[in-house]
């Protein structure tokens, strides 16, 4: 049985897509990189990426004038990340090419 969810609970949507983007920042190396490669302004990015990090009240990368670096929970959160974003691609993989009667 699932855990219920109490009323004051806020399921945001877009969730899977703001993990796909803290992956894509982590994998880029670079939050400019990420927001080339997809195709959105870096000023989106950081902004997501900060609400990410005020969703979990952690901070998942240390900014520095010209340098970067994942903290420790963020290294776990990308690795976490990484399998959610992965088993959603294939969700979507599995019903949108299953045959329909």
């Amino acid at each position: 049985m699932w855990p219920q969810r109490s009323q004051n609970e806020n399921v945001e949507i877009g969730h899977i897509e703001d993990l796909r983007l803290f992956v894509s920042v982590v994998d880029e190396g670079s939050i400019t990189r990420a927001a080339d490669a997809l195709g959105i302004a870096k000023s989106a990015v950081s902004r997501r990426l900060q609400q990410l990090e005020d969703r979990y009240d952690i901070k998942l990368v240390d900014r520095q004038p010209r340098n970067w670096e994942v903290t420790k929970a963020g290294q776990e959160l990308y690795q976490r990340a990484l399998a959610m974003v992965a088993d959603a691609d294939d969700f979507d993989f599995d019903f949108m090419h299953t045959s329909r009667p």
